[in-house]
């Protein structure tokens, strides 16, 4: 038979009429195209391998310094229950009181603003130093106190508001027991977190130009911050972070 003439389609005849040295160009190109998309490939991979590998960091540095702070609180709140025990506790305002107040700011590395003694109801007994912003202060209707009351183990606040005025305050609350363990009340040592330079243990979190670090409370709020501006204040994520705590 008669052997099919038929031109070839687009693309056959442009690669017929091409020259060997074209044919090579566009192989060559092809190959380069082929190595570039490899490497772009491998460079988005290196930067992603990169970025997990500074946020895992950050992550190791957060959670150091979380448990950094969690432990130093712990320790204070454990030295309170040797120091602040019945025996070492007056009943009444006095020269005792303020010995034991004098004695609790050269141990405790915190800014302590104040001691108390609260009786089985809440009511408080005595304020060292005296303050008449304390007079008519309700310790009792504080969550604190409650779980210290009910539960009869120290506890360690969350940021407190309305004690002082635009003073936000911690407290560490420590249940007095008798000598067959029933509550017969409560010391508690207020503290000032603005004065008592916890912003100082977020320091090692400020990483990057739009990094920051923050300590927050169970109910969110900001006890220390690398940016000043968020102290005391709802954190942007404070509910989420609280729910860690």
């Amino acid at each position: 038979g008669k052997m099919d003439e038929s031109p070839p389609h687009g693309h056959e005849e442009v690669l017929r009429r091409m020259s060997l040295r074209t044919a090579a160009f566009l192989s060559a190109a092809l190959g380069t195209l082929a190595i570039a998309t490899a490497f772009s490939f491998l460079g988005l991979s290196a930067v992603k391998q990169s970025s997990q590998q500074v946020l895992d960091e950050r992550l190791l540095l957060a959670r150091t310094s979380a448990e950094h702070v969690d432990y130093a609180l712990r320790q204070v709140l454990r030295q309170l229950n040797v120091t602040l025990q019945p025996d070492s506790v007056p009943v009444a305002a006095g020269p005792a009181a303020q010995e034991l107040y004098e004695r609790l700011k050269q141990q405790i590395p915190l800014s302590v603003r104040f001691v108390s003694l609260l009786d089985a109801r809440g009511a408080v007994l005595w304020n060292e130093p005296e303050n008449p912003e304390l007079k008519g202060v309700d310790f009792a209707s504080q969550p604190y106190v409650a779980r210290t009351l009910a539960n009869g183990e120290a506890v360690i606040s969350e940021v407190v508001f309305g004690i002082l005025p635009a003073r936000p305050l911690i407290f560490f609350s420590v249940p007095i027991k008798n000598n067959v363990g029933g509550i017969t009340g409560l010391a508690q040592v207020a503290i000032d977190p603005e004065a008592s330079d916890i912003g100082d243990w977020v320091q090692p979190l400020r990483m990057g130009a739009t990094g920051y670090g923050q300590i927050v409370d169970k109910n969110g709020i900001v006890l220390a911050s690398t940016e000043p501006g968020y102290l005391f204040q709802k954190a942007e994520h404070g509910q989420q972070f609280a729910n860690l705590v």
